[in-house]
């Protein structure tokens, strides 16, 4: 009786500490979640196209070229 008596005790400390672990893995679950979105949302917003555009205007000078800047090229297949 003793001996199941302990087991009850071991058993119960054993599941409260489980239980402990879980609820902190699930709390850092969430904040990592939390974070993910943010760093998504950071990221969408680096990479916005005009961005993008407005840093190379800006920083090396580029521009979009004119119509009479462009070639346009086609590919002949040979038949």
């Amino acid at each position: 009786m003793l001996a199941s008596a302990l087991s009850v005790i071991y058993v119960k400390a054993a599941q409260r500490n489980l239980y402990s672990t879980l609820e902190t893995n699930q709390q850092e679950h969430q904040q990592l979640k939390v974070q993910w979105s943010q760093l998504l949302l950071e990221e969408n917003t680096w990479a916005a196209p005009a961005r993008i555009q407005a840093l190379a205007q800006k920083s090396l000078k580029m521009k979009m070229p004119q119509i009479n800047d462009t070639i346009l090229l086609t590919e002949f297949a040979d038949q």
